[in-house]
């Protein structure tokens, strides 16, 4: 239906202008409210307006998202494992995310260098959550926590929170902490 003698506004709100010998030519405009009378320029002019609104909106919004996933994976966690009793093999540091995976299948894992005394071992880019960490001096680098007949360790051992269990390693929830910052985790290395 035209709105006056040069234009009309389509179903899908597309402007096509109607030029004197009968052609139209597309405005390229997506959904444009139109009032009264207005020449083609001005019709134009809103088009343009509204894009620039909307493309400028989304990059607000993108640009609070991407800030919020930066600010959010900058977390660190520190684990100084504490009480190393010499610098045979390695000491492996394993971060959970649960109950189901703990002592399993590590959301990350790490191996330094066993040293006498201390050893640092870095997590970066953590995102916010609840975690737990196990650390093991695996003296034989052999990967895995060595254990004896009785299923006793041999070598050295320890969990975030110092947590321990009865009869066996401690459940996920009393290893766990939270990282909505940076944080230093110690525990300290068992050996029975």
């Amino acid at each position: 239906m035209p709105l006056c003698g040069h234009c009309a506004l389509l179903s899908k709100g597309t402007v096509k202008t109607i030029r004197n010998d009968g052609n139209t030519v597309d405005q390229g405009i997506s959904t444009v409210q139109l009032t009264g009378f207005r020449t083609p320029s001005e019709w134009v002019e809103l088009g343009i307006k509204k894009e620039m609104k909307t493309n400028i909106s989304w990059l607000i919004v993108v640009g609070f998202v991407l800030t919020g996933a930066i600010s959010h994976a900058q977390n660190r966690i520190e684990v100084i494992i504490n009480e190393v009793k010499d610098t045979t093999g390695h000491i492996r540091v394993g971060l959970f995310t649960d109950q189901e995976s703990f002592l399993k299948k590590p959301l990350v894992g790490k191996v330094g260098k066993a040293a006498t005394g201390t050893v640092v071992i870095v997590f970066e880019n953590v995102p916010p959550g609840t975690y737990a960490v196990s650390t093991i001096h695996d003296s034989n680098r052999n990967g895995e926590l060595d254990s004896n007949l009785f299923g006793m360790p041999k070598e050295g051992f320890g969990f975030s929170n110092d947590a321990m269990g009865t009869f066996g390693p401690p459940s996920f929830d009393k290893a766990k902490f939270t990282v909505s910052s940076s944080l230093t985790i110690r525990v300290k290395t068992r050996y029975l």
